[in-house]
């Protein structure tokens, strides 16, 4: 295993220790405060939970986030450190929205003007589509990414897009910390492979914060994420999935067809919220109007079981990005390790907990 290996996991391990820990009084804080989420009919949880576990994450997230951009040692082989800055700025940004709806209930029109704003100050700081270097696409549109009013429209869609893909497919127990946590695995993988180590870091960071949340919000969970969580994890996914792009002039140059890994990485979660809005539009209703027509909904409904639809999800994601990490030759021994690793214990983990009676 080399060096930057295990950086990587030393990483993402302690941030899971650290978010392990601190979501247990964030749950009691949550529930003498009364931040609690009440089942209804479209959520699957019987009892109410505590909905400020994204706290937990994006505590033990800065605590790893500040120590590897503020430190000589991690200084990034081939990146701005301002860049990195500007990434951790947009995650607390972004967590803020989701964490004020959580307590206050921001409308959608209003959490969206917030994203858009939070997204725009990205792109103004180097978080950017920025040049599409594909030999076929080159004949026909690499000028159009050089295009400042075309790269800010592109990103800052990618980056709401992407945030709000992880919200909505947060709605059972761990699919969206499980999910997540497989996608930056790859992510990470991805920044090592082109020696963008800050990039890397900070991608495990967050798989970290997945890892530690999972032990309280797996099957059956004792806290939830809220808006908050998932809001910071899609914020992440999306910048990460641009930063693992950069080049030594601090420039996001997407080569080859590799640029679409991310897409690929994202495919689940994306393809919900393209056909959950397409739905709503087609019966005239708000893109942002609640139902029952997400993957997860769908499976449930059908007849599945609980266990059994976070199973088919879970391995889907995990399909995807093994086979798409081996076919584009980034597959390493070592993602390959942390992504079984890591589905293993999203699916074993709840069995454990429900056996012994833990958590």
């Amino acid at each position: 295993m080399h060096s930057r290996e295990i950086l990587a996991l030393v990483t993402m391990l302690i941030t899971a220790v650290i978010t392990a820990v601190i979501s247990i009084p964030v749950r009691s804080i949550g529930l003498k405060l009364g931040f609690v989420d009440q089942p209804n009919k479209r959520k699957q949880h019987q009892f109410k939970l505590v909905r400020i576990g994204g706290l937990a994450m994006i505590a033990a997230y800065l605590t790893l986030a500040i120590f590897i951009i503020f430190t000589n040692n991690f200084t990034l082989v081939n990146s701005n450190q301002s860049i990195l800055i500007a990434s951790l700025i947009g995650s607390v940004g972004f967590f803020l929205i989701g964490f004020a709806d959580d307590i206050f209930s921001i409308s959608p029109w209003s959490r969206l003007t917030f994203q858009t704003v939070i997204a725009t100050y990205a792109w103004s700081n180097g978080i950017k589509f920025q040049i599409l270097d594909v030999p076929f696409f080159n004949k026909f549109f690499s000028s159009f990414f050089t295009s400042d009013i075309l790269s800010l429209f592109i990103t800052v869609f990618w980056l709401v897009a992407v945030t709000n893909a992880i919200n909505w497919i947060d709605g059972m127990d761990g699919l969206a910390s499980g999910i997540s946590g497989m996608v930056l695995i790859g992510l990470g993988s991805i920044a090592i492979s082109n020696n963008n180590l800050g990039v890397a870091l900070l991608a495990f960071a967050t798989t970290g914060s997945c890892l530690g949340f999972l032990v309280h919000n797996s099957y059956p969970a004792r806290i939830l994420m809220g808006d908050g969580g998932s809001y910071f994890l899609g914020f992440n996914l999306a910048s990460l999935s641009l930063l693992v792009s950069i080049d030594s002039s601090n420039l996001i140059i997407l080569r080859d067809l590799n640029f679409l890994l991310p897409l690929v990485f994202l495919a689940l979660p994306m393809a919900d919220m393209t056909i959950v809005i397409l739905l709503r539009l087609l019966r005239g209703t708000s893109p942002f109007y609640p139902d029952r027509n997400h993957f997860h909904h769908r499976l449930l409904d059908s007849g599945y079981k609980y266990y059994h639809t976070l199973l088919i999800l879970f391995t889907i994601t995990f399909v995807i990005i093994l086979l798409s990490s081996f076919l584009s030759s980034l597959l390493s021994l070592f993602t390959l390790l942390l992504l079984i690793g890591l589905y293993v214990y999203i699916l074993a983990f709840p069995l454990l907990k429900v056996r012994l009676n833990i958590f």
